[in-house]
């Protein structure tokens, strides 16, 4: 089996069996090369008492089939899932994919921000007003993401989708009518789903500590990292709605529409969803995170969780699991079977030190892992072994982990981890399979696969547009930046877009909506509830004055542009 040790402009190939340590140790000397030594969330930051382990609510999902083939996590090969190293034709328009840009070094440098086009020229989205402001009728190349409906319809009544198909296939039914028309003429995706962030932080830049860790609790205690985490500690007890809000808000602009590891506020209910929590899931939660690490889980703990897993009162446990290249950060899998916590509930965050091993007892008992492979390279120089999870049946998602050490949206997280793909599974990661790792596969991994990650009627009205240039439409999300979202919608709410079509549209569905700049350009963000209690009245211009009242240096909320 190969391995390779990422983290250096060149990448070292070694040969060895399966379970041999070939990762790099760390010596404790200075890198050089840029952007090696950013960090993410410790849980010494965090002012909440410790997870312990339980769930929020014991309400039993009765809309999840769990009747339902897992699904193996490995990528299916069919007609519409196009390699990324292959130039291809498309069948709208006939527009030749150009070939892809040269494999980046796989250090921790983010990909380029640019603007790809196949040779056709996006077509202007318009909108013709109708009288009930809570049904739309959205027009586009429609990626739903298991086909791709090339003129193509998508009919939202209240928060829910009630119809995808081709032109004419919804606009045709009694429940289209006095809809909003949306014509996007660009190409339409399920929201984006980020399995793994760490919210509040995400107004906070990249630290860069210079160097490169073997295990989480390293940084954690680094004096540097200390000094980089103290805005946030002395103000996340008075700031923390304003926090969380301009994270979700960040995530909003590049089309992500549900974000896990935000807190369990009501101020916060106005943006993503929170899939962990059943306030946004119709009070459904079976869900228990700990960020803390299983160690912090004592042996009665640990038997009330795996009674919880057993009885169907939890489905989802998501655990920070050997995050880091050492022994030690293998161990904690060790701990986690020990424990009697590896079953198909578990999804374990990172995993960065698994070997090929303890991924066939994770594929074995359909556990599920959140891949964030900026964060790891920034942070240890290596990231996980995602041919060896995928191979072993472990279903995978992708995630940005949060802005300091991670890329800045899940949208540069597609591309870097495009990157690392080529670079280390070559043809593993087709660009289909990234999108679906960020939508179906996403949705799965955190459980909530029969209301979001996928276009379908009865599925929460969750999606996001960017501009169809002719190119792959798989292709064209890995590609797109977050200059690109042209519309953004939770729950058949239209919360961001451009200007052109959020003016537009019925009065009744811009209250508290304000305009942002973002690149040079004008666009719309609907972040307050004008009237409602516990600060979900606050703007973003509002949010925005309040973190810069003691952190001038805000990130900004698309902080790259073409």
């Amino acid at each position: 089996m190969k391995r390779f040790v990422l983290g250096a402009p060149v990448i070292a190939l070694a040969f060895a069996a399966c379970d041999d340590n070939l990762r790099r140790p760390d010596t404790g000397v200075d890198v050089q090369t840029a952007d090696t030594g950013i960090a993410e969330d410790s849980a010494t930051d965090a002012i909440e008492p410790a997870d312990s382990g339980l769930p929020d609510a014991t309400t039993v999902d009765t809309g999840v089939d769990s009747t339902a083939p897992a699904d193996s996590g490995v990528a299916t090969d069919s007609g519409a899932d196009v390699p990324t190293d292959a130039p291809t034709m498309i069948g709208d328009g006939g527009c030749a994919i150009v070939p892809p840009p040269p494999m980046q070094p796989v250090t921790a440098t983010l990909m380029p921000e640019r603007r790809v086009t196949c040779g056709c020229r996006t077509r202007a989205p318009s909108v013709m007003a109708g009288s009930d402001a809570t049904r739309f009728l959205l027009r586009g190349r429609i990626v739903t993401p298991a086909e791709i409906h090339a003129n193509g319809e998508v009919l939202v009544v209240g928060n829910l989708i009630n119809c995808v198909g081709p032109s004419g296939a919804c606009s045709s039914r009694a429940e289209a009518r006095n809809a909003t028309i949306i014509d996007t003429g660009g190409l339409i995706y399920p929201g984006l789903i980020d399995g793994h962030n760490h919210v509040s932080y995400n107004w906070l830049p990249e630290w860069v500590a210079g160097r490169l860790y073997m295990n989480r609790y390293q940084w954690q205690r680094a004096a540097a990292y200390d000094t980089f985490i103290t805005p946030y500690r002395t103000n996340v007890g008075t700031h923390e709605c304003a926090m969380a809000k301009y994270g979700e808000a960040r995530a909003i602009f590049a089309g992500t529409t549900t974000i896990q590891g935000g807190p369990n506020r009501t101020c916060t209910r106005v943006l993503a969803r929170n899939p962990e929590f059943g306030a946004d899931f119709g009070g459904v939660d079976r869900h228990a995170t700990n960020i803390l690490g299983i160690s912090t889980v004592d042996a009665a703990a640990a038997a009330n969780l795996r009674t919880q897993m057993d009885d169907g009162r939890l489905t989802t446990y998501i655990v920070h699991l050997s995050e880091g290249i050492d022994d030690s950060s293998r161990a904690e899998f060790t701990d986690l079977v020990t424990k009697n916590l590896l079953t198909q509930a578990t999804v374990m965050v990172h995993g960065t030190a698994l070997m090929d091993s303890q991924h066939m007892q994770a594929g074995a008992a359909r556990a599920r892992l959140v891949w964030s492979p900026r964060s790891n390279v920034a942070l240890y120089g290596d990231t996980t072994d995602i041919r060896s999870a995928l191979m072993r049946g472990v279903l995978v998602s992708l995630a940005p982990d949060w802005t300091p050490s991670g890329a800045p949206d899940i949208l540069q997280e597609l591309r870097y981890a495009r990157n690392v793909g080529r670079n280390r599974w070559p043809g593993l990661l087709t660009d289909r399979k990234l999108v679906e790792m960020v939508t179906s596969d996403a949705a799965r991994v955190l459980d909530r696969h029969n209301e979001i990650g996928t276009l379908a009627a009865g599925r929460y009205a969750d999606l996001m547009v960017i501009p169809d240039t002719g190119c792959d439409p798989y292709s064209s999300l890995v590609d797109a930046v977050a200059a690109d979202v042209e519309l953004v919608m939770v729950g058949g709410k239209p919360l961001y877009g451009l200007s052109s079509i959020m003016r537009a549209l019925p009065a009744s569905t811009l209250a508290g909506c304000e305009d942002a700049t973002v690149c040079g350009t004008t666009r719309v963000a609907c972040v307050a509830r004008p009237g409602a209690s516990d600060m979900m009245d606050q703007t973003l211009a509002q949010i925005t004055t309040q973190l810069r009242s003691f952190y001038p240096g805000v990130l900004p909320l698309v902080p790259r542009c073409p």
